[in-house]
C-alpha cells in the first residue's frame, strides 16, 4: 500500500490502564507490552510515531477527552464549567507545561492524527472524535466565551484522520450490566474509598489513579514524603459518595459501559462524521454450546480469569430489558473475548457500517469498518497473551493501511 502520510498515532488504555505518565511504563510494566512484547517501542523503532498518554485508569470518557487535550495541546485540564457544577467536581485539573503535539494541525507531518483505543479507550476515542468534532452546546450555553476551553468550541475534526477500536466498549458489555447501576455504584465507592486511603502518600508512584478532580487525591508532584493522613473524614466520605452517585450514569467508567447506558444516553449524542475513517478491531475466545439456553464455553488458550468471566457472560441469563438491543437473542451478545461481548466490540449500533478486509476494501470515511475478528482474548492486544510474531505485524498492518488513506477533507 502506497505511503501518502505519516500522521502520529495516539494509542488510548482502557479501564484500569496507564500511560507513559506513569513510572510502571518506563520500566518491564507498558501497558502495550513489556519486554519483547513492547508494541509501541517495537513501532517507534519501525519509524511509526506513537504516543500513550495516561488519562486515568478509572476516569470516564469525557474526563479523558478533556485530559487528553491538554496532554496534546499543553496548559491546564478544563473539564468544563458546566460539566464540573452538574457533577460536584473541580473544573480545573493537571497542567502540562508543554504538549506532545502542539504543532497539530499546524504543519504537514502532523496536519491529522490516528486515535487507537483499547477496551474502554473505544468510547474514549468515540467521545474524544465527538468534542473534537462538535464540541458541546451545553458548555456553550453555560459558558463566557472566553472562558470556554477550545475543545468544547468545536471545529477540530480535521483533526483526527482515524478512529480505530480494539475489542471497545463501543456497544456496551453484559459484564457492566449484570452489576446494574447500584452494583457499579458500590464498585465506585470501594474504589474511591482505596484512592483516598492512599492518594496521599507516596504508593502512587506506583500507580496512581488521578482522580484529583473528584478530590480523591492530590496532584503527584504534591505527594514528596509520606504524611500522617486520616482518609476517613466527613469530608472525603463525601466525595466518595459523590463519585460513587448512582445517577452520574455518564460521567463513570463502570456506568459507562452498561448496555442500556451506551445504548439510550451516549452512542445516540455520538455522531460518525463524514471526513473521519473509524474501523473496529474485535476479539473472540468462546465458542457457543447450546444456543436454546444461552450458553458459551471459553477456548484454551485464554487467560485463565477472563476465561471464567468470559463463562459467567457467556452463560448468563439476561435481563428482559435488554432484549430491545438484541441481548439474548443475537448470538454475538453471548460470545466475546472474556470482558467484552462481541457484539458490545461492534461498531456502534444505527451507525453506518460495512465489513471490511485490509488490502481488499476501498475504505471510504464516515463509515464504521468492521475488520475480521482475531481468535484472542481481551489483553491480546496489551501482549499479555498471545505472540509478538502474531502481534505486531497486526499493528503494523493496521498503521500502513492508515498511512495509505487519503485525507477525507
Amino acid at each position: 500500500m502506497p505511503s501518502l502520510n505519516q500522521y502520529p498515532n495516539v494509542f488510548i488504555h482502557g479501564l484500569g490502564g496507564w500511560g507513559d505518565q506513569d513510572p510502571r511504563s518506563e520500566g518491564e510494566m507498558p501497558y502495550w507490552g513489556g519486554g519483547k512484547n513492547d508494541l509501541i517501542s517495537y513501532l517507534r523503532e519501525k519509524g511509526y510515531e506513537c504516543y500513550t498518554p495516561s488519562l486515568g485508569p478509572i476516569n470516564g470518557a469525557w474526563d479523558r477527552a478533556c485530559i487528553l487535550w491538554a496532554y496534546l495541546f499543553g496548559g491546564t485540564v478544563d473539564f468544563g464549567k458546566v460539566h464540573s457544577e452538574k457533577y460536584h467536581c473541580n473544573r480545573y485539573g493537571h497542567t502540562f507545561e508543554h504538549g506532545v503535539l502542539e504543532d497539530l494541525g499546524k504543519t504537514e507531518a502532523h496536519k491529522k492524527m490516528n486515535l487507537i483505543g483499547h477496551s474502554f479507550g473505544g468510547p474514549t476515542v468515540k467521545m474524544v472524535a465527538e468534542l473534537f468534532a462538535n464540541g458541546s452546546e451545553e458548555e456553550r450555553r453555560g459558558t463566557d466565551p472566553d472562558d470556554l476551553s477550545p475543545l468544547f468550541a468545536s471545529g477540530h475534526k480535521d483533526l483526527i484522520h482515524s478512529v480505530t477500536t480494539l475489542s471497545g466498549v463501543n456497544n456496551g458489555t453484559t459484564m457492566a450490566s449484570m452489576g446494574g447501576k447500584y452494583g457499579c455504584a458500590l464498585l465506585n465507592a470501594i474504589i474511591a474509598t482505596l484512592d483516598v486511603a492512599f492518594g496521599e502518600t507516596m504508593a502512587v508512584e506506583a500507580f496512581s489513579l488521578r482522580t484529583q478532580q473528584w478530590n480523591l487525591m492530590r496532584e503527584e508532584d504534591d505527594i514528596s514524603t509520606p504524611i500522617k493522613y486520616n482518609p476517613f473524614t466527613k469530608e472525603n466520605l463525601k466525595h466518595i459518595l459523590n463519585f460513587a452517585n448512582p445517577r452520574y450514569e455518564e460521567n463513570n467508567v463502570f456506568q459507562e459501559m452498561r448496555v442500556s447506558v451506551v445504548q439510550k444516553k451516549i452512542n445516540p449524542k455520538q455522531h460518525t462524521e463524514p471526513d473521519i475513517y473509524y474501523f473496529v478491531l474485535r476479539a473472540n475466545c468462546q465458542d457457543l454450546k447450546d444456543r436454546k439456553h444461552w450458553k458459551a464455553v471459553s477456548k484454551k488458550g485464554m487467560l485463565l480469569p477472563l476465561g471464567a468471566v468470559g463463562s459467567l457472560i457467556g452463560n448468563w441469563k439476561p435481563l428482559i430489558k435488554l432484549h430491545q438491543y438484541g441481548v439474548g437473542t443475537d448470538d454475538e451478545w453471548r460470545l466475546g473475548d472474556g470482558m467484552v461481548n462481541l457484539k458490545g466490540q461492534a461498531a456502534p449500533i444505527g451507525a453506518p457500517t460495512e465489513n471490511g478486509v485490509i488490502g481488499e476494501t476501498d475504505f471510504k470515511p464516515g463509515t464504521w469498518y468492521v475488520l475480521p475478528t482475531v481468535t484472542a482474548d481481551h489483553v491480546y492486544w496489551m501482549g499479555m497473551t498471545g505472540t509478538p510474531e502474531d502481534r505486531f505485524p497486526r499493528f503494523v498492518e493496521l498503521l500502513d493501511m492508515l498511512r495509505s488513506l487519503p485525507d477525507a477533507n
